[in-house]
């Protein structure tokens, strides 16, 4: 079995610009836990995603806060020892 056997094809997105409460609505709508942020409708470069995770840690700050202030960066692996990971960017 392959990645492509079981992923989601024409998933619902959302760009830096739309609002995070706009993202939460869709991950309601589509029962999913992410959602991808692209870099507008056509050309769909993927600068990053959204978690429910990194939603509900901005929630009580503001849900009319750009989605841009909360995407998900990749992370480099730490020792045990530390306190968090360190983002890449």
């Amino acid at each position: 079995m392959r990645a492509t056997d079981i992923m989601t094809r024409d998933p619902q997105f959302v760009t830096p610009d739309d609002s995070v409460s706009r993202a939460a609505q869709l991950m309601r709508d589509a029962d999913v836990g992410m959602i991808p942020v692209v870099d507008g409708a056509s050309n769909r470069w993927l600068p990053g995603v959204i978690t429910d995770r990194d939603i509900a840690t901005v929630t009580s700050v503001s849900s009319t806060r750009r989605i841009v202030a909360c995407r998900t960066t990749c992370l480099r692996a730490t020792r045990r020892s530390d306190p968090r990971p360190r983002s890449i960017r």
